[in-house]
C-alpha cells in the first residue's frame, strides 16, 4: 500500500498521526499497530516478549564480570568465557547450571587416567605468581610450589583458585628456569579446573589462593599409548587381545597344535612346489587340509632359510 500523503510529508495531520501511533507502540499492550501504509509494526511490549523467548547466552570475560551483571529477565544463561562455566539467572541471583561444558572433558580424561604431580601439601611457599612475568610475591593468602619438572606436550589437569586476572595458578619455565608464560584456571571465588599443555621441556611453579579454598591438585594426563592403558577403556588394544578377539570370531583352528599337527614327513619345495612332498627326515607337514575360499589361515611355523615354503603357492587365475 502506498503512503498517502507521500512518505516525507510535513503536514500537521501526518505529524499527529505519527505521535498517536508512537504512543500506541510504546505504551500500548502486546499488539501490532499499522503504519501509515497499513503494514504492521510490533509494539514495544510484544518485542520484549519475543526477545526474551529467543534466549541466547550472555558472554563475560570472567566470573567476576558475570556476577556483577544483572539481566533484565529471568532464565538468562551466562557464560564465563575464561573457563567455559555456565550460569543461570533465575530473576534474582546467578547460579551454576547443572550441566557444564567441562563435564564431557572430565569424563574423557577419566577414561585415560592421570598421575599426580602435586597436591596441596607440596605447596610449601607462601607466594602468589604474577601472571605477566612469572615472578613470585610474598602473600600468606597463597601457597606455591618449587620448580617441578615437566616435559613438552604433557597435559596438566590443574584444580585451583585465583581471585584476580593478574594472578596465575601456573607458570611455565624452560630448562634454564627462564620464564615462558603464566595463566590461571579461572578468576573468581570458585574452584576451577583447566587443562594446560606444557609448551617446552622445563619446569612449572604452581600456586593457589588457600584463603579462598583448600581444594587443589595437579595431575599429568596419561598418554593413551602407555603400557598401563593397554586393553583398557580409553586406551589402546594390544596385538594379543586383538588376535584373541579375531580368533574367537573365526572359531577354533582346523588343525591341532604342536608336533601332532604335522604327521606327514617332507616339505613343499620352492623349486618344485607341485612335487609334493619333497622327502625329508627333518621337515614335516600337515598333509592336505580342506579350506574354503575367503578363509583366514594363521600359523606360527619354523622353516629353513631357503628351499621350502610354509604354504604352497596359489594356483594361477583363469
Amino acid at each position: 500500500m502506498a503512503f498517502n500523503p507521500p512518505l516525507g510529508s510535513s503536514s500537521p495531520e501526518v505529524l499527529l498521526d505519527n505521535v498517536t501511533r508512537l504512543d500506541k507502540l510504546v505504551n500500548g499492550p502486546e499488539a501490532t499497530v499499522p503504519d501509515r501504509a497499513g503494514d504492521p509494526l510490533e509494539s514495544w511490549r510484544l518485542l520484549q516478549r519475543k526477545i526474551t523467548q529467543l534466549g541466547g547466552i550472555l558472554g563475560f570475560a570472567n566470573e567476576a564480570d558475570l556476577l556483577a551483571f544483572t539481566p533484565a529477565n529471568a532464565n538468562q544463561v551466562g557464560l564465563d568465557t575464561a573457563t567455559g562455566t555456565l550460569w543461570l539467572w533465575n530473576g534474582s541471583v546467578w547460579s551454576k547450571s547443572g550441566y557444564q561444558n567441562s563435564d564431557i572433558i572430565n569424563y574423557m580424561n577419566s577414561l585415560v587416567g592421570s598421575t599426580p604431580l602435586a597436591v596441596l601439601s607440596d605447596l610449601t611457599g607462601s607466594n602468589y605468581i604474577v601472571k605477566a612475568d612469572g615472578s613470585r610475591v610474598l602473600s600468606t593468602n597463597w601457597r606455591n610450589s618449587t620448580f617441578l619438572s615437566v616435559k613438552e606436550g604433557q597435559k596438566l589437569i590443574l584444580t585451583a583458585t585465583s581471585n584476580g586476572s593478574a594472578f596465575a595458578n601456573i607458570a611455565f619455565y624452560d630448562v634454564n628456569q627462564v620464564f615462558i608464560l603464566a595463566d590461571n584456571t579461572g578468576v573468581g571465588s570458585s574452584v576451577y579446573q583447566r587443562v594446560f599443555t606444557v609448551p617446552a621441556d622445563g619446569f612449572v611453579i604452581l600456586a593457589t589462593r588457600v584463603t579462598t579454598s583448600s581444594t587443589f591438585s595437579c595431575n599429568v594426563l596419561k598418554d593413551i599409548l602407555t603400557v598401563d592403558n593397554k586393553d583398557k577403556s580409553g586406551g589402546y588394544t594390544s596385538y594379543e587381545e586383538f588376535e584373541k578377539t579375531i580368533t574367537s570370531l573365526a572359531g577354533d583352528p582346523v588343525t591341532a597344535g604342536g608336533t601332532e599337527a604335522f604327521p606327514v614327513p617332507g616339505f613343499v619345495s620352492v623349486a618344485s612346489p607341485t612335487s609334493y612332498p619333497t622327502v625329508s627326515t627333518t621337515s614335516f607337514n600337515t598333509g592336505f587340509v580342506k579350506v574354503a575360499a575367503g578363509g583366514v589361515i594363521t600359523a606360527k611355523l619354523a622353516m629353513a632359510a631357503t628351499g621350502s615354503r610354509r604354504f604352497p603357492p596359489s594356483p594361477p587365475k583363469a
